[in-house]
């Protein structure tokens, strides 16, 4: 008797271990969705405003579908996460179409990282991290299509929680305060949830659109700054950035390379010692261009698209650490101009590469959120 009960007991903290896992998990879900959610509908807001540049095809393409599809798609999406955020969705029909709209994005996500590995293929791109951005995307979408269709058997129903013990005098209360310290929780999660996607995001953007070179013929490459050391050599991160440069003009990709760069405290000049570099590396004087006033990305961009057109330049081509190449490109995209990406190789010497990497999600969010906002 006593091993059947010791049996049963086990057996219901077995059950309260799983249902404490499965409710953990849904509310991972709703973080996600509320992320989601939130970044969709600005980017939507700024497109209705005029924006040059649809922010959501940073995390999902739907340019295979009719031009006012995909954004008609998104706003359904968004009306459906946010309620997904709110209240988890019992009603059968709610939960199938929620649902059925998030395994339909996994499966756009899934043909992006099918286009992508096709590319590949062909030689067109070169991945530097071997899972895509969209691959994750679709896991999260498949994630969320599963909390929508089984989530609300995790939810616990304390109306009859308290119907059951309505007999005994202290249950009431004490049912409505676990159901209130339920409700925190939730909100709780959700919102830690929301904070770690707003780090992975950026950072999974990093990583995966950062590392893949995208090296093809172009007009010309930028050349984005950085340290250069006193006596004018450049640092670490400047000369892997100038060696990958140099490597495109000795293989005919780019006849011309602009240097870009701003004036440091000391009064060394970031573009001209990218120049006299890449000159004593034998590419001609008369192929490199020198932009003095490129002290930050923004200025850079702004810069080298003016210089472009002046000179007639097409198609650009930007080399950069590989931190820096998902801010580049936005920046590029905002003003109407894409580039091509060509990221510096990583150096395993670099010791401050962790530090830059994680500085670059804050950066990548302003410079975001002024494109939203602007």
């Amino acid at each position: 008797m006593a091993s059947s009960e010791a049996m049963g007991r086990f057996a219901q903290a077995g059950a309260r271990a799983c249902g404490a896992v499965a409710r953990m998990l849904l509310i991972i879900a709703r973080g996600m969705a509320a992320f989601l959610a939130a970044y969709t509908g600005l980017s939507l807001f700024a497109l209705v405003l005029g924006g040059s540049h649809d922010q959501n095809a940073w995390w999902i393409d739907l340019s295979m579908l009719p031009t006012l599809v995909g954004p008609a798609l998104e706003f359904v999406l968004v009306v459906v996460l946010v309620a997904f955020v709110i209240r988890v969705p019992r009603g059968r029909f709610t939960r199938w179409f929620a649902a059925a709209l998030c395994a339909l994005f996994c499966l756009f996500a899934i043909l992006n990282s099918a286009a992508v590995y096709e590319a590949q293929a062909f030689g067109l791109v070169r991945l530097g991290f071997p899972f895509p951005f969209s691959g994750f995307i679709a896991l999260i979408f498949l994630w969320l299509a599963l909390a929508l269709l089984l989530g609300y058997r995790c939810m616990p129903d304390v109306r009859k929680k308290n119907s059951k013990g309505s007999g005994k005098g202290g249950n009431a209360s004490g049912a409505s305060t676990a159901g209130g310290r339920s409700k925190l929780s939730t909100a709780f999660g959700i919102i830690t949830m929301l904070i770690a996607m707003g780090v992975l995001f950026p950072l999974g953007q990093i990583l995966c659109f950062g590392t893949t070179d995208y090296r093809q013929p172009v007009d010309a490459v930028v050349v984005f700054g950085a340290q250069v050391l006193p006596d004018g050599t450049p640092s670490l991160a400047l000369k892997d950035r100038l060696d990958t440069a140099i490597d495109l003009y000795d293989q005919g990709l780019a006849p011309t390379l602009i240097m870009s760069g701003g004036i440091d405290v000391e009064g060394v000049s970031e573009a001209v010692a990218m120049k006299d570099y890449a000159v004593s590396r034998g590419v001609p004087e008369q192929a490199v261009q020198v932009d003095e006033y490129g002290n930050t990305t923004q200025a850079t961009v702004r810069n080298t698209i003016e210089m472009a057109r002046e000179q007639g330049f097409e198609q650009l081509g930007v080399t950069s650490s590989f931190y820096h190449m998902a801010r580049i490109k936005m920046l590029y995209l905002v003003n109407g101009v894409d580039v091509f990406t060509m990221p510096a190789p990583l150096d395993e010497h670099d010791l401050s590469l962790s530090f830059t990497t994680l500085r670059e999600i804050p950066g990548w969010w302003y410079y975001w959120f002024a494109s939203i906002f602007a």
